[in-house]
């Protein structure tokens, strides 16, 4: 089971404690695929020197750990394009240590198979579990036995001959899966959030006749079941897998990518029509919409989500159709997955411009040889042309959303909304996705005590110009 990064917040590796320690090394390899074949080259290559002085029990040792978030991040992309993808990628730290009472350094000469002999060595029993590095390749394998102070066993025959070795390594490997996540300040070091269910709330509240999406980590949940009145709708096994595209599903109760009756029509798949592969044409007309907005296709009440051990029920809340035009918000939420959000209620747009102006010189010349000469050279000017002009017109349009009624656990969706750093608005009757920028910057949280009604009013930026100015 790898170890969770949330690459927003701190993340130390694990360090090696000695009293003589100077010296570690780290190997960090960042990469998607197959967690144990695909790992290729370092990433990162790097070295540091004079360790912290720790306190254990009386005695004084030295620590040297890295920090290595930042530097995983550089390597996560998240993107949304109305599909539901994994981002996550794998993580190997490899970390070489080193201690004045451990290290010893030579050249090997010919021994017996899965040995190491020097004759000028002073091996001692201590070094047995340790490592020993063949420099002409940087083979590394572990000493398994002590035979004298010039002969030592190791696990792989790779001295059958003279090499430079460095024998005493301290050496740990690590095996992490990263998200682009975060921890708050009450979580402390290294941050896991760990849970089956990868979102804040166990209230879900979904427009009428749209999906359910549930974000799982298939690392720690067995099951999830969808339910409605009791009765089981969909269900759904989880194994924990090497693949990084395989650490989070997104349990739906419907098409994966796809939300309302319309997008399901049009959607074009094999599964809908496996000899043609064409999608389906939907009929609109003012009975048609009004028939379908008394549909509820995909209707659940709860989730049942079990990591074996333990069964978290998610309430699940439809709210009705209204007469005003609802969105979706798409973000990355804390724990580094995409989470839904819908505003149901009132939406307004607006636009800002921006631009420049200078004073330009109207006056004209004129060959008109009716016109006395002083006119002539310009002092004629043309009354319709702009004497203020404009350049560099630019303009940005925003949007104000308002969520529907909730509950008080959507604060900490609110606030994670907030906090992203990478947030999509998708019109419902539309599967055009638009990237946006909360503009909206306080908040204060509600509560049915203090508001009685828990709602929520965010301004967003289109994270785009409208002049097209992509260069």
């Amino acid at each position: 089971m790898a170890t969770k990064i949330n690459v927003r917040s701190p993340f130390f590796t694990q360090t090696e404690f000695n009293s003589t320690l100077y010296q570690a090394d780290l190997d960090l390899y960042v990469y998607d695929g197959t967690k144990e074949t695909d790992k290729g080259t370092p990433k990162y290559t790097l070295s540091k020197t004079n360790g912290i002085n720790y306190d254990i029990s009386g005695f004084s040792y030295k620590g040297i750990s890295f920090e290595i978030s930042e530097l995983v991040r550089d390597y996560i992309d998240v993107n949304f394009d109305g599909n539901y993808n994994n981002y996550n990628k794998w993580v190997r730290a490899e970390q070489f240590f080193y201690a004045t009472d451990a290290i010893v350094t030579g050249t090997s000469q010919a021994a017996g198979a899965f040995e190491l002999q020097d004759s000028s060595a002073n091996f001692s029993r201590t070094i047995v579990g340790k490592y020993v590095r063949k420099e002409s390749t940087g083979e590394l394998t572990e000493i398994t036995g002590w035979t004298d102070s010039t002969t030592i066993s190791v696990d792989d025959d790779i001295f059958g001959g003279v090499f430079n070795y460095t024998a005493g390594i301290i050496f740990l490997e690590e095996d992490h899966i990263a998200y682009d996540g975060y921890g708050y300040f009450e979580d402390l070091r290294n941050p896991q959030l760990s849970q089956p269910y990868l979102q804040s709330n166990k209230k879900i509240y979904r427009l009428q006749d749209h999906n359910v999406r549930v974000p799982i980590d298939t690392d720690k949940a067995v099951s999830a079941v969808f339910r409605l009145n009791g009765e089981t709708v969909k269900s759904q096994t989880f194994t924990p897998s090497d693949e990084s595209d395989e650490q989070v599903v997104y349990f739906n109760v419907g098409f994966s990518n796809y939300d309302t009756y319309a997008q399901r029509v049009k959607i074009t798949n094999s599964i809908i029509n496996p000899y043609t592969r064409r999608s389906g044409i939907l009929e609109t007309s003012p009975r048609l919409e009004e028939f379908f907005g008394l549909e509820n296709v995909g209707e659940v009440d709860e989730i049942y989500v079990s990591d074996g051990e333990k069964t978290e029920i998610l309430k699940i809340i439809t709210e009705p159709c209204s007469k005003y035009k609802p969105y979706k918000v798409v973000f990355v939420n804390k724990f580094g997955v995409l989470q839904d959000l819908f505003f149901s209620l009132k939406s307004t747009e607006s636009i800002t411009t921006t631009g420049e102006t200078y004073k330009a010189n109207t006056f004209k010349t004129t060959i008109d040889s009716s016109i006395p000469l002083v006119a002539k050279v310009g002092n004629i000017y043309d009354a319709n042309k702009h004497q203020i002009t404009q350049y560099n017109k630019l303009g940005k349009e925003s949007i104000t959303l308002n969520t529907g009624y909730l509950s008080e656990d959507y604060n900490d969706v609110m606030k994670e909304l907030m906090l992203s750093e990478q947030v999509w608005l998708m019109p419902t009757d539309s599967d055009t996705v638009y990237p946006v920028i909360p503009k909206t910057s306080n908040l204060t949280y509600k509560t049915s005590l203090n508001d009685r009604l828990v709602q929520y009013t965010i301004e967003f930026d289109y994270a785009f110009d409208k002049i097209n100015t992509v260069r």
